[in-house]
């Protein structure tokens, strides 16, 4: 889903609790960064050298592992949301939550339920 989509599905979600939604790029961002708060995207974990200057986070990480961390997601209209697909519709019921005037508890219990299940699925792949 690209972000022009997500932004799209969002305002379709939002219609009739809070219609005049107006979705930025800055929303988009900040619903993958709180995504990526509750667990480690893949698609944003890259190994740390200690130069990077696009550190979201760092990553916690046993003695004998590399140092990783999670990257700032890049948001581009026409780009694929900067996160993984299992992880996409996650982002959309955060920025429903961000600005719903009803369902914010709604749509923040689906978003955590969709990171819990990634998580779930991705145990062993860490």
């Amino acid at each position: 889903m690209t972000v022009a989509e997500a932004k799209s599905v969002a305002l379709h979600f939002l219609r009739g609790d809070n219609s005049n939604a107006e979705i930025t790029d800055t929303i988009v961002e900040l619903a993958i960064k709180e995504v990526a708060i509750r667990c480690e995207p893949l698609k944003l974990v890259n190994p740390y050298s200690g130069i990077e200057i696009d550190v979201f986070r760092k990553i916690i990480v046993l003695d004998d592992e590399p140092e990783k961390y999670i990257r700032e997601p890049v948001i581009v209209d026409t780009e694929e949301l900067d996160i993984d697909k299992d992880l996409q519709m996650a982002v959309v019921f955060f920025i429903c939550a961000y600005l719903s005037n009803k369902n914010k508890d709604y749509y923040e219990a689906k978003a955590e339920k969709l990171i819990a299940i990634y998580k779930s699925n991705n145990l062993n792949m860490a």
